[in-house]
């Protein structure tokens, strides 16, 4: 029975989705979205995410999880003034090791909702509230190379960059250069130090028949050509393919796991 019931609820509400191809939707990136998952030194880490509707009429959302079977993602549409928290409906269904989610809004009215995406330890969950992850549309993806500058790499943090193809229909791949920060740096100070440059490939990430993103990450501060560095900055240029790309990077303290979130601007 209840197997028929979600067979019946994706023929109603998300066929129809489907046959428009998602034409009559946009699409905003959860750069992260998880469950309850056990980190490092005991931390345990969960990512909430609040969408609020501004508008005087409701809005229609639908979100897919990645790995998730297609019906755990449909949302219902939100009403006036009102909120949602859509990681309830999909409880139990997403993956500890899930790299993010589309979410897919009526068109044209992303400028009408509010989104808070945020992660934090639980195990020190007095604290802090957390931090708080940009939620990315399509208007925010980068069409040329781009960078992130001031990435702590000491052996205090945990430094990991997440990378996001926008179009994953169209495989690209990227060039990955990371530099010395020069501290203190003036005007007419020399270039910076090229530590190392390497490709980076992404991995899709989706379902059949939706649109998919692909998804690449790097542990900046465990690799071994940044050791002795205190920070660095990152260079991201496609070098095969279209440039629809965005990126991030968390940078986690050991001892009080504490994120800070750096963001190319």
């Amino acid at each position: 029975m209840r197997t028929l019931f979600v067979l019946v609820l994706f023929l109603v509400v998300c066929v129809p989705v489907l046959a428009d191809g998602f034409e009559a939707y946009d699409f905003v990136l959860l750069p992260v979205l998880s469950e309850r998952v056990n980190g490092a030194y005991g931390s345990v880490w969960e990512t909430t995410l609040a969408i609020a509707n501004q508008s005087e009429t409701r809005v229609s959302v639908q979100g897919l999880p990645a790995s998730c079977p297609v019906p755990c993602g449909l949302l219902p549409p939100i009403a006036p003034h009102a909120s949602l928290n859509p990681p309830s409906a999909w409880s139990g269904r997403v993956p500890s090791n899930s790299p993010g989610a589309l979410i897919y809004v009526e068109k044209g009215r992303v400028p009408d909702l509010s989104f808070t995406l945020r992660t934090r330890d639980l195990s020190r969950g007095g604290e802090n509230w957390g931090v708080a992850i940009p939620v990315i549309s399509r208007e925010r993806v980068f069409t040329r190379p781009f960078g992130i500058a001031d990435i702590p790499v000491t052996p205090d943090y945990r430094s990991l960059l997440r990378i996001y193809d926008f179009d994953a229909k169209t495989p690209s791949t990227i060039m990955l250069r990371v530099y010395a920060s020069r501290p203190h740096a003036e005007y007419g100070a020399p270039a910076d130090e090229l530590l190392f440059e390497q490709e980076v490939q992404f991995t899709p990430v989706g379902h059949n028949g939706f649109p998919q993103f692909g998804f690449a990450q790097v542990a900046l501060s465990a690799d071994p050509r940044v050791a002795a560095r205190t920070n660095v900055r990152v260079e991201l240029a496609a070098t095969s393919g279209a440039m629809e790309h965005w990126a991030f990077v968390s940078a986690t303290h050991n001892q009080t796991q504490f994120v800070t979130i750096v963001t190319p601007q």
